[in-house]
């Protein structure tokens, strides 16, 4: 996928170290089944695959 137009984000662990680097795709709000919700953002790691993560565990570096 052309990832030209995708920002780069750090994703970071509970020890807030960096996890990884990945391409954001879009917010995402997860519905749980108790009806609360929480806001998400869909990544692209380098290998193509697709992570939702938690909006406080990333953070925007392009």
């Amino acid at each position: 996928m052309n990832r030209d137009n995708l920002r780069k984000v750090e994703v970071f662990n509970n020890k807030d170290q960096v996890e990884c680097i990945a391409y954001f795709h879009e917010f995402y709000k997860d519905t749980h089944w108790n009806g609360q919700s929480t806001p998400c953002a869909l990544l692209e790691l380098e290998n193509g695959e697709m992570l939702m993560v938690s909006l406080g565990k990333i953070r925007f570096i392009s």
